[in-house]
């Protein structure tokens, strides 16, 4: 019995090894984004190292059925200490792709 039983929870352990957990739409939205302000933030306004996004500012907007609109704050670290900058990013939850990048210091 306890050979039986042994066997079935490793069956149940293999079975789910492999399954992902699915993200919701609107993080994998913001996950898309951040690296591609970050890269925005150190292009067009020198963030020197950190790069840092205010959680609590972070908002989804509806655009259409396939595209989300990410609009958020944060801070980078410049020579003097650290710059306030706001941003807009575009997702495409059909195809992945992020566009409409725009960054700005605040």
């Amino acid at each position: 019995m306890k050979r039986l039983i042994a066997m079935a929870f490793a069956m149940v352990v293999l079975a789910t090894a492999g399954t992902a957990v699915a993200q919701s739409p609107e993080r994998t939205a913001y996950r898309a984004c951040e690296p591609v302000v970050t890269r925005a933030v150190r292009d067009e306004l020198g963030a020197r190292q950190r790069v840092q996004f205010f959680a609590d500012s972070t908002r989804l907007e509806f655009v259409s059925n396939a595209e989300n609109k990410v609009r958020g704050r944060g801070q980078y670290e410049t020579r003097r200490g650290f710059s306030e900058f706001s941003y807009v990013c575009t997702y495409n939850h059909r195809t992945g792709e992020t566009s409409k990048i725009r960054v700005v210091q605040r």
